[in-house]
């Protein structure tokens, strides 16, 4: 399951249709389309975007191939967990892998 399939989930877990998330997040439903279809990889603009609309989405998840399902962070693990040093250093590395993956997917210069 890629990326555009993990959001295409998410979507219709949150009852919203592709047109009216992408007028949502100002993006071109096109383009949206392109990236669900996984015909092309998100931009950091687009995926900034899905990050606020989504605040409870762990946007960790859209990347990883071996993941089951969607993990959800809210509050109370907020809190509990990402404020200890260990787990912002775990949390740092999953978002540098996530930046890592999306340099792999933006086109050579």
């Amino acid at each position: 399951m890629g990326l555009g399939s993990r959001l295409k989930e998410v979507l219709k877990d949150k009852k919203l249709k592709q047109n009216q998330f992408a007028k949502e997040i100002d993006e071109n439903l096109t383009q949206l389309n392109k990236v669900l279809n996984d015909q092309r990889p998100i931009s950091i603009e687009m995926l900034t975007k899905v990050a606020k609309r989504f605040p409870d989405l762990d946007i960790n998840w859209l990347f990883r191939e071996d993941a089951e399902r969607r993990r959800l962070v809210n509050e109370e693990d907020v809190e509990k967990q990402y404020y200890t040093p260990k787990h912002a250093e775990h949390l740092l590395g999953d978002i540098e892998y996530s930046v890592e993956r999306l340099r792999k997917m933006l086109p050579e210069e």
